[in-house]
């Protein structure tokens, strides 16, 4: 359809065109003499454009070694290593580094879906998802990965299919240090140490961190309540089936008075419960900075001693935390495979 076309073009990026005619004339014949031959894309910074194609990243982050095709997502990544979230969001208080994404996050909260596909009338809550919808109506799938040739509509659906050759987990829990394969992974989980419930259910209030937890809780107020696998046992809500499941169990018998979750140790249930009480028993004696575990701090301090304990056995190359060390050498792994396949 020709308007998906403009539409897309009118989403993604371009450069400034000149106001005047003959200062747009001139613009236009530059960008068709720096077009991509791979994806037919015009763009101001060919060279770093076409590392996306060959899968070459040449800008590196110094603080974990994670490697990024063009100097700009270098800048962004980077940012992920800073002390400083600038943006508050006003329902949960989670705090981000850039405005965008501050935005983004609150449309979870709000329900707010701004992007309406023109076809169908479906609408998104960010511009990538709508723009990855509109190819569903033409059939496209013009990103194909180089390792089955399997093909995507979407560019972040090929990332995330790549990673299962690679085994790759770039996204590492600033709790615990648990490594997801993807970004929404993550923040489910995360949100288990931060107790955050943005999914509540319309009927009763009650907050769940997951929408798949929100649905189970929904079957209370219909025909189908929760049932327990073990022994048929039904219950009104999902958190009771949860306590229920634990004591059947007898694996975690520890349970927070909060919110339910069980444990199998006390010493797991009383640093969960720092999330709860907000308390930060543990401070870094140069800069102030609070936490609320130990080897969180014990992480931080190494910002301040430049202590790189975790060394890559290929380049001899120093790490503070052991996920950037993973991250890392999933570098060499990826050049590896490259060269067998050359």
């Amino acid at each position: 359809l020709p308007f998906l076309s403009s539409l897309y073009k009118s989403i993604t990026a371009s450069p400034m065109l000149l106001t005047n005619e003959n200062g747009a004339e001139r613009n236009q014949q530059e960008l068709r003499s720096h077009r991509c031959e791979h994806c037919g894309k015009s763009e101001g910074t060919l060279k770093e454009h076409q590392l996306i194609h060959t899968r070459e990243k040449t800008f590196t982050c110094e603080q974990c070694g994670k490697t990024c095709a063009r100097r700009g997502d270098l800048k962004i990544h980077m940012l992920s290593h800073s002390e400083e979230r600038l943006h508050s969001c006003r329902y949960c208080a989670k705090r981000f580094k850039q405005h965008s994404k501050l935005k983004q996050h609150e449309r979870i909260h709000t329900g707010e879906k701004p992007y309406q596909c023109k076809l169908c009338s479906k609408r998104f809550r960010i511009q990538v998802s709508l723009v990855a919808h509109q190819y569903t109506h033409t059939g496209e799938k013009p990103f194909k990965c180089t390792l089955c040739s399997k093909a995507f509509s979407d560019r972040n659906n090929l990332k995330k299919h790549q990673m299962i050759h690679t085994g790759e987990k770039p996204y590492s829990c600033s709790y615990c240090g648990k490594s997801c394969r993807l970004l929404q992974h993550l923040v489910i989980h995360e949100r288990g140490h931060t107790g955050e419930k943005p999914y509540t259910c319309d009927q009763c209030g009650k907050g769940y961190s997951r929408p798949a937890a929100l649905k189970s809780h929904q079957a209370s107020h219909k025909d189908k309540p929760p049932r327990c696998s073990l022994c048929g046992k039904e219950f009104r809500e999902l958190a009771e089936l949860t306590n229920h499941e634990c004591r059947e169990t007898a694996e975690k018998p520890h349970r927070c008075s909060q919110c339910g979750k069980c444990f199998s140790q006390a010493t797991n249930l009383k640093k969960h419960e720092l999330i709860h009480s907000g308390e930060k028993p543990y401070e870094c004696k140069d800069c102030g900075k609070q936490f609320n575990h130990k080897s969180n701090l014990t992480k931080h301090i190494r910002i301040h001693t430049g202590e790189r304990p975790f060394e890559c056995e290929h380049c001899k190359r120093g790490f503070r935390l052991l996920q950037h060390l993973t991250n890392h050498r999933l570098t060499h792994y990826k050049k590896e495979t490259l060269d067998q396949r050359l």
